[in-house]
């Protein structure tokens, strides 16, 4: 039940002489194949997804994004953007107007480029049949068959876009270098330029209704317009950098990242921004969330994040004799609950052990279905909370279990409405 949960995770604090604190990032690294620059995330449904990047690598998850396989593509390009139909149909587009087609859920990958030679940035689809690339020295091409045909649309401008983004079938805008901001009326078939508040490079654009849209760049630039881009506002956010995407999962929550390890947290529609603490520090260059906890970063190197708390970081304190000495999952309280209770649970110090521990916390119905996942990373020895908000989940009966190593403990919790 995507989106119907919002996991706080805190630790307890255990006040005594001679505290030990540390901070735990909410992203975890993620390993792979690839070692190439990646520039695209795309997710079919909450276990199927694909990463695009340098010298035509596409990865392909099955689990959540746990683990990525690398698949064999007939390219050595950039890829730089994914579209997929349905689980079998996909294209991916990259440089040299490279475009590469799947027909079998992404096992394999065939040429079917048009007749361009920029490089083709982003894809945009504004329905299942109808979409439009945007790419070098103002290329707009533009399919109504899910791209076995395409057609050049004229563009106002010279420069190179590097973005598109539609808030319904017919209000669209691409962004460029240079400040460049164009907008069509009518599905993409016209564009007209926009005022633009910069003449710095713009790399990532993000439309939540017709009137809402924001745009981020460089340097350290995110641009925020609420009458459908007349007019916009600078959002300060102390960065100085690149930054190459931005993401929304919902009117106040917000996500942008850039060079440096730069990842950027919103919770009040871009008004404040807190620098999130990735796990390592390279230039990241695309972010996407399957739910509002869940979401993934990737960047130079191979670089893949991970987290499912939001990506907020964890500040631990504690004393080493008030370690637990074992795990332990607590009834949560309050229980019966409406709408929000909490859940407490423990991760023992264990000598010995290089690293620590994968903990796993999942709400089931009664019928044994999976509801949400609440904790799914490696914490450090500790007592921690969850606070479990079920606003628009059903009254009922559910179970929550806790997975740790050898450990494996279950419990009722009960929702009233």
């Amino acid at each position: 039940m995507k989106g119907y949960c919002r996991v706080f995770i805190i630790i307890i604090f255990l006040w005594v002489v001679n505290n030990q604190s540390f901070s735990q990032s909410g992203w975890k690294v993620i390993e792979s194949e690839a070692d190439s620059w990646l520039f695209s995330i795309f997710f079919i449904d909450d276990f199927t997804g694909f990463i695009s990047g340098q010298y035509g690598t596409v990865l392909k998850t099955t689990d959540k994004g746990l683990s990525w396989s690398l698949k064999n593509t007939p390219t050595n390009q950039v890829l730089l953007s994914i579209h997929f139909f349905d689980k079998d149909n996909g294209l991916i587009s990259g440089t040299n107007s490279t475009i590469i087609r799947t027909t079998n859920a992404g096992e394999n990958w065939f040429h079917d480029s048009p007749p361009y030679f920029q490089s083709l940035n982003n894809i945009c689809f504004i329905d299942n049949n109808t979409g439009l690339i945007v790419g070098d020295y103002g290329l707009i091409i533009r399919t109504t068959d899910k791209g076995v045909s395409w057609i050049q649309i004229p563009a106002p401008t010279g420069n190179i876009l590097e973005a598109v983004s539609f808030s319904d079938r017919n209000n669209g805008m691409a962004v460029g270098l240079f400040g460049t901001i164009i907008k069509t009326l009518d599905g993409g078939l016209t564009w007209f330029l926009v005022s633009s508040p910069t003449h710095k490079n713009f790399h990532s654009i993000t439309y939540k209704n017709s009137s809402l849209i924001y745009i981020v760049g460089f340097p350290g630039n995110i641009y925020k317009s609420v009458n459908a881009g007349y007019t916009w506002e600078f959002l300060q956010n102390g960065t100085g950098t690149s930054l190459r995407n931005v993401e929304f999962i919902d009117d106040n929550i917000g996500y942008v990242v850039g060079h440096h390890g730069t990842i950027l947290k919103t919770v009040n529609g871009g008004v404040n921004w807190k620098l999130q603490t990735p796990p390592i520090l390279r230039n990241l260059s695309f972010i996407k969330f399957t739910d509002e906890n869940t979401g993934f970063v990737v960047g130079r190197e191979g670089t893949i994040l991970r987290t499912t708390n939001g990506g907020d970081e964890i500040q631990v304190i504690h004393p080493n004799s008030s370690l637990p000495k074992s795990f332990n999952l607590y009834q949560n309280y309050p229980n019966p609950f409406n709408p929000s209770t909490q859940i407490t649970f423990d991760v023992p110090y264990q000598p010995g052990f290089i690293g620590p521990p994968k903990v796993n916390i999942t709400i089931f119905d009664i019928t044994g279905k999976m509801i949400t996942e609440l904790v799914n990373g490696n914490y450090e020895p500790g007592t921690y909370y969850i606070t479990w908000n079920t606003t628009e989940i059903p009254a009922g009966v559910y179970f929550y279990r806790m997975i740790g190593l050898d450990y494996t403990e279950s419990r009722k919790l009960v929702i009233i409405k």
